[in-house]
């Protein structure tokens, strides 16, 4: 019958966002973290170089930044791939010789290229994205071209000294 003071506590719930990336080498993702019940979390990817982002899986999806409503606990998971460069090659002329390294490779790579000159032929220097006249790396962190340069050897080749037919 007496008047008692009474105090109500109420908290607002909280949810955790967790988040999800293949390896520690691709990217990274904000936005992990304990929310308040109602909050609009924006969660966002970043690859790291030498990667892309390729898209969302879990509470978001697409491949832009996402907006994650907490109404619970929720997971995101942010995919990349690693990106890849081509590499071309060229002989110049197109009959003096052949050249290695032609394709495609994961960012990053170190391709060691090589000339290898046709009979007759002789590797003179590389233009494009490889100089000098040895092998030569190329490092693969964009699209890239060289090309092997031949000249016709200037050095002629002798010409065998007959040998006489003894007479019967």
């Amino acid at each position: 019958d007496n008047p008692r003071a009474v105090t109500a506590r109420v908290t607002q719930a909280q949810y955790a966002l967790a988040t999800t990336v293949g390896t520690s080498n691709d990217g990274a993702v904000n936005g992990v973290g304990i929310d308040l019940s109602g909050a609009a979390v924006t969660v966002t990817a970043t690859p790291n170089s030498g990667w892309e982002f390729i898209g969302w899986t879990g509470a978001c999806s697409g491949n832009g930044s996402c907006r994650v409503f907490m109404d619970s606990n929720k997971d995101v998971t942010a995919s990349f791939t690693q990106v890849q460069y081509t590499l071309t090659t060229t002989v110049s002329p197109s009959n003096g010789g052949a050249v290695n390294g032609v394709g495609i490779y994961l960012s990053g790579a170190a391709v060691t290229v090589t000339a290898t000159p046709n009979s007759g032929w002789e590797f003179i220097g590389w233009s494009g994205a490889c100089s000098g006249t040895g092998s030569c790396t190329v490092f693969m962190d964009s699209n890239k071209a060289v090309t092997a340069n031949f000249l016709t050897d200037p050095t002629p080749t002798p010409t065998p000294t007959p040998t006489p037919v003894p007479s019967p």
